[in-house]
């Protein structure tokens, strides 16, 4: 009935492309959530990460840019000048808290910095819903001393957000470092917050003994990830020294985190991810030109995997013409398309509840008996092999993550087009239908839409995709008005810049 489209227990054969699909996804994932100008890692930034860490991500921002402030910079600016002045209203705390915490991204993202996450556990709450119980995590900037706009930022949020009578402030010293420590009542309590300096490094962390850890591998060589063998090693074969970004994870010590939480949704995830069977995990990301390289190193049962995903210069003309010569950075996948769709919708599928899902499939059922689509026929197997990630159009306030993402066809693109316009039209209708009736809140719920022009409009919340097929690709992208600029004809050769 093509619900393998969306399950979550795989054949061994289906199992393996949807994970080299979903390996796929995370890589792209990865390379969204930290795009920045970047350039090549230099040693220090392996000192403050600990031997112990489940997870880290290393990346240096280069020479920041002259008068590049990014547009959401400036409406942010504007929206707090409109307020001192009366003409934005009264904000609620949320939207103040959105606006401050939108507003540290300028800071951090100007030092070479390091993300760790250190410790992460699960179980039931009162309700018997699993929620994290204690994690504990850093950010690491490596600012040589300068840490006065950080230290101004810290104490504005310290004025905004806290009192008396929930929280709690005190300094301490970590090692030879001053440091402060905020414990407010309002939180859950292993949400203790710590900042302070250890030599040229400014530390903010979270949890129970983030920062400890990080003094400890900055003032002992042994402690650090840097001394384990096999990171070593594995720097070498992804040539970290090369790369802009490298990012770690300790897969085997995540999977024990999670076993034990009696929801096996965060289990379902790490199948799908296909890590059940990892030890250690390494990428490296490296920007030459406009195109960006990505290699990854999986220990499975002390025998590595290297891969190297993503490789511009292997890329054929045929591939480069599609990519917009406005773009100023791409990332060329060679994942098949089927693997990658079949992926995103298990890792979907996996975040709900089993009740949740058991409906999704049931809907999922209904749309294909009903239309009599063919799923696996009309729209996967026509699918091919190349996935690639672009910048272009940029989005108007310059907010990360909103790229373009086009799925190759190999095969009819007219039946793509044809069975992704009755899905979706199903899938509206269905979500119209149960808006009216009240099932679903009108102002959370997704919603549908198709325009004139053949695009359809995914739109969750204040954010969806749109989706629109081309004669060759399905081409992904933040908003309806993205996909008509990429539609455009060709405009000159963008000059080159690093994401």
């Amino acid at each position: 009935m093509n619900l393998d489209f969306l399950a979550v227990r795989f054949t061994s054969d289906a199992s393996h492309m949807i994970r080299r699909g979903l390996h796929g996804v995370w890589m792209g994932a990865m390379v969204l959530a930290f795009s920045t100008v970047a350039w090549a890692i230099p040693p220090q930034l392996l000192e403050p990460v600990h031997r112990d860490s489940l997870a880290a991500i290393m990346i240096d921002p280069g020479t920041p840019r002259q008068n590049s402030e990014p547009a959401y910079q400036t409406l942010l600016k504007l929206l707090r000048k409109g307020k001192e002045i009366g003409l934005a209203g009264k904000w609620s705390q949320s939207t103040q808290l959105l606006m401050d915490s939108l507003s540290i991204w300028p800071l951090v993202k100007e030092f070479p910095r390091v993300y760790v996450l250190h410790d992460l556990q699960f179980g039931p709450d009162e309700l018997g819903q699993i929620r994290i119980k204690s994690a504990a995590m850093s950010i690491a900037l490596w600012t040589r001393g300068k840490n006065t706009s950080i230290q101004q930022f810290i104490q504005r949020l310290l004025n905004l957000y806290t009192d008396e009578s929930n929280s709690t402030l005190e300094k301490f010293e970590v090692g030879s470092g001053n440091f402060h420590r905020l414990v407010d009542r309002r939180l859950s309590r292993w949400a203790v917050w710590e900042w302070g300096v250890v030599g040229d490094w400014f530390v903010f962390s979270c949890g129970p003994g983030g920062t400890e850890r990080v003094r400890s591998a900055l003032n002992d060589p042994q402690l650090r990830l840097a001394s384990v063998d096999w990171f070593v090693a594995g720097c070498r074969r992804i040539e970290a020294e090369k790369a802009n970004l490298v990012a770690y994870l300790n897969a085997r010590e995540l999977q024990k985190r999670t076993q034990d939480a009696s929801d096996d949704r965060l289990a379902r995830m790490i199948t799908a991810m296909g890590w059940e069977d990892c030890e250690r995990l390494l990428w490296s990301l490296n920007w030459s030109a406009r195109g960006v390289s990505l290699t990854s190193l999986h220990d499975v049962g002390g025998n590595d995997r290297l891969t190297h995903r993503a490789d511009p210069e292997t890329l054929s003309s045929q591939y480069l013409s599609a990519i917009p010569a406005a773009a100023t950075w791409y990332i060329p996948l060679e994942y098949d398309g089927a693997t990658m769709l079949r992926g995103l919708g298990s890792l979907g599928l996996s975040v709900f509840k089993p009740d949740e899902q058991q409906k999704i499939l049931s809907d999922w059922q209904e749309m294909v008996e009903s239309q009599k689509i063919d799923v696996d026929t009309d729209l996967l197997n026509q699918l091919g092999n190349h996935v690639i990630v672009h910048n272009h159009p940029r989005h108007p306030l310059g907010l990360p993550m909103m790229c373009t993402l086009m799925i190759e066809i190999k095969g009819d693109s007219n039946r793509v087009r044809t069975t992704v316009d009755r899905m979706l039209n199903y899938w509206s209708k269905l979500l119209d239908s149960r808006r009216k009736n009240s099932e679903v809140d009108s102002i959370a719920a997704p919603s549908i839409r198709r325009w004139d022009d053949g695009i359809w409009y995914v739109q969750m919340g204040i954010y969806g995709p749109a989706v629109f097929v081309t004669d060759g690709w399905i081409i992904f992208s933040y908003s309806p008005v993205a996909i008509r600029e990429i539609l455009q004809p060709a405009a000159p050769e963008a000059t080159v810049t690093k994401p």
